[in-house]
């Protein structure tokens, strides 16, 4: 052997320092320089539009935002700028006029939800709540406690604030496709980078036994400071990474019908089914339907694309993907004949 071999191992090992701390050191470099065009640019989040809930809206600390109390506004939708006047009573629920007052001993059916729930672009009378309200042969007082942009946490966690302040009989909950993706997401700038929200909203998770735990909380969005970078790797992540997790939705669902049916009441999901348009995520395989998600779970059902007319899928408010009045119209007459009837039987439920 040659008598300077013994000196290569120190000389190798130096060179792969090297090459290591070059490596590092060209890595943070590359960091920095984008986390420095991602701020010059403004990305990945530029709060070019501001969903129309901000202005009735206010943060909640363990939900993330709810309507203000008292507050009445207008606010206009759709290609045709209709202007709509929207008013809430004292805990921030929709109602027909300033200043409507429940009856807390009223058979009573809570509507809980998203957008669709709350009538979003049309007069109350117009929603499905206000049609079944304004029915005098409808036997329950109607209380809307749908909100702009809930997943199924939060309409679970306003519904256990408020339940008791009625004398409830049943409970309606929404369901859309879009809840599993916001069940599985906490900042909806995840979801809409061009959008200003006000707060993010709780995240959820299931744990090894089956149960609920909180993962985050809510936070004001214009308080959250992180780096430009990390934010756009989450975006990424979101948007080309794996399909949400559809357990944390049905775990979700599982519970709201245990609170209600272990409180007397009885439980029904619309599972509202219109092919809108400006989808960007599918929270289930292509052609697996939505209803799939429910299954399982024994809940009584009131699908909405059972029996739709052709051209149900264009019941919408022009330039808006939201249900226009034609489809609320028909969701009130259904979900009204399914509670004036029977609940269906566990065989039923099961299906």
């Amino acid at each position: 052997m040659p008598a300077s071999a013994p000196g290569r191992a120190p000389s190798r090992r130096r060179e792969i320092v090297i090459a290591l701390g070059m490596f590092l050191a060209a890595t943070l470099l590359f960091g920095a320089l984008a986390e420095l065009g991602l701020r010059v640019t403004g990305r990945p989040f530029q709060a070019r539009w501001t969903p129309s809930e901000n202005a009735l809206a206010q943060f909640d600390p363990e939900i993330g935002w709810t309507y203000i109390p008292g507050r009445s506004h207008v606010r206009t939708f759709g290609r045709d700028r209709r202007q709509v006047a929207i008013h809430f009573d004292s805990i921030g629920a929709r109602v027909p006029s300033p200043g409507q007052i429940s009856d807390p001993a009223a058979p009573t059916v809570l509507l809980v939800g998203c957008s669709y729930t709350f009538g979003h672009g049309l007069p109350y009378e117009e929603t499905f709540a206000g049609r079944m309200a304004a029915d005098p042969s409808f036997p329950l007082q109607v209380v809307n406690l749908g909100v702009q942009g809930y997943g199924t946490d939060q309409a679970l966690l306003w519904l256990e604030r408020n339940f008791a302040r009625w004398n409830v009989k049943a409970v309606v909950y929404t369901f859309l496709e879009d809840h599993v993706t916001r069940n599985a997401n906490d900042d909806r700038r995840l979801l809409y980078p061009d959008a200003r929200f006000i707060a993010t909203k709780p995240l959820y998770g299931v744990g090894r036994d089956g149960a609920l735990y909180l993962r985050r909380a809510p936070r004001r969005t214009d308080e959250i400071r992180s780096l430009r970078l990390w934010d756009w790797m989450r975006l990424l992540w979101t948007q080309r990474g794996p399909l949400p997790d559809r357990d944390l939705t049905r775990a979700l669902i599982a519970e709201m019908r245990r609170f209600v049916e272990a409180r007397g009441a009885r439980f029904v999901v619309v599972n509202w089914d219109q092919e809108i348009d400006a989808r960007t995520f599918l929270p289930y395989p292509p052609g697996e339907g939505r209803i799939a998600i429910l299954e399982g779970l024994g809940l009584e059902i009131l699908d909405t694309r059972a029996g739709a007319p052709p051209d149900w899928d264009r019941w919408t408010i022009p330039g808006d993907p939201h249900p226009d009045a034609r489809a609320h119209a028909r969701v009130a007459a259904l979900l009204a004949q399914r509670l004036e009837a029977a609940p269906a039987d566990e065989a039923q439920k099961a299906r």
